[in-house]
């Protein structure tokens, strides 16, 4: 295990057993803040499994730790250092990672819900939930060579933040190559064979105006298009990701 209590004295280790912070603490939390206070860097820490819920670890160096299974709800994890960390089956709720680098961090499983990435690096990271899709990512100052894969394991590259929709039975989400509903994804082309002849829904219809608007914004500037007629009252549109 990489972190032990023993006799009251928590110890933070790696994976393979290197001890890298000891603290009289009775709570993890309460140890990982004071190794951050103190500077110490926690670069391959075993951090998984932990409660970590409301923790202030506002500028830690979390490089290659594993966050695994552990609650991370109302955590500060502003201007961090987590490039490399996996944070598999992690609660996020209400946590803030703004201004943080999340460099080829594993985010699979993640719940995510008021989770402030306002001013983060976000590059090659892995994303798999629904609730990844209604983070704000146009909030990102860098978001680019990011994965998201659905549930066959399918992956869908989002080098941009993605439109996402809201309304219908599930979360939408249209990137550059796939349009994803809740946690199942298909190519464009698809997806466009499948609902072209017949909108099945508001939320269809209105994916497929952005689709052309997308199709044209790579080519040329943009022309002002009309949704598709008929098509109902629009269900709301997050208008916290780019519109490319």
């Amino acid at each position: 295990m990489g972190k032990h209590n023993i006799m009251g004295t928590i110890i933070l280790r790696t994976a393979s057993g290197h001890v890298i912070y000891k603290s009289n603490r009775t709570h993890h939390r309460a140890a990982v803040e004071d190794a951050v206070m103190d500077g110490v860097s926690l670069h391959h820490a075993d951090l998984s499994g932990l409660d970590l819920s409301h923790g202030d670890f506002d500028g830690g160096n979390f490089r290659h730790v594993n966050f695994d299974g552990s609650n991370m709800t109302g955590t500060n994890l502003s201007e961090c250092r987590m490039t490399g960390a996996s944070f598999k089956n992690v609660a996020l709720h209400g946590a803030c990672m703004a201004q943080s680098h999340l460099i080829d961090c594993d985010f699979s499983g993640v719940l995510f819900g008021g989770t402030d990435i306002f001013g983060t690096v976000i590059r090659g990271c892995r994303f798999d939930t629904q609730s990844a899709l209604e983070l704000h990512f146009h909030d990102c100052d860098i978001f680019e060579k990011n994965m998201f894969v659905d549930v066959s394991g399918l992956p869908c590259p989002i080098n941009r933040p993605p439109v996402t929709i809201l309304g219908g039975p599930s979360i939408m989400a249209i990137t550059t190559t796939h349009v994803i509903m809740g946690n199942k994804a298909m190519t464009i082309a698809e997806w466009m064979r499948a609902n072209t002849m017949i909108e099945k829904s508001p939320s269809h219809g209105l994916a497929l105006a952005h689709l052309r608007l997308m199709r044209g914004a790579d080519t040329q500037p943009p022309a002002t298009d009309v949704a598709p007629p008929g098509i109902g009252a629009a269900p709301s549109m997050m208008g916290t990701n780019n519109f490319p």
